[in-house]
């Protein structure tokens, strides 16, 4: 399975409605962020740490603005909506 697939499915297994009955009244790309990327670093152990996307804005420098899980060695990122690279990643929330 490619990562791209692996995204596929992992997005469609999130978002399902059983998945998506663990939070109510927020989702993973909406608050939920945090939960996902700490079950996903129970998970995985030491292959995974989790990561901050900042934002600088007018009013605060470095604002977080979302957390991923980062692939230990390789250029990965995943969040709700699969493996992103790192570039991927910043562009993806830069245009959010």
């Amino acid at each position: 399975m490619t990562s791209s697939e692996f995204s596929i499915k992992f997005h469609e297994w999130l978002f399902s409605d059983n998945q998506l009955r663990l939070l109510p009244g927020y989702g993973y790309n909406d608050g939920g962020c945090y939960t996902l990327a700490f079950s996903i670093s129970l998970w995985a152990g030491e292959q995974v740490k989790i990561v901050s996307v900042r934002r600088d804005t007018p009013a605060r420098k470095e604002q977080i603005e979302h957390l991923v899980c980062k692939v230990n060695n390789l250029d990965l990122y995943l969040d709700a909506d699969g493996f992103h690279t790192r570039d991927s990643l910043i562009t993806e929330k830069r245009n959010v």
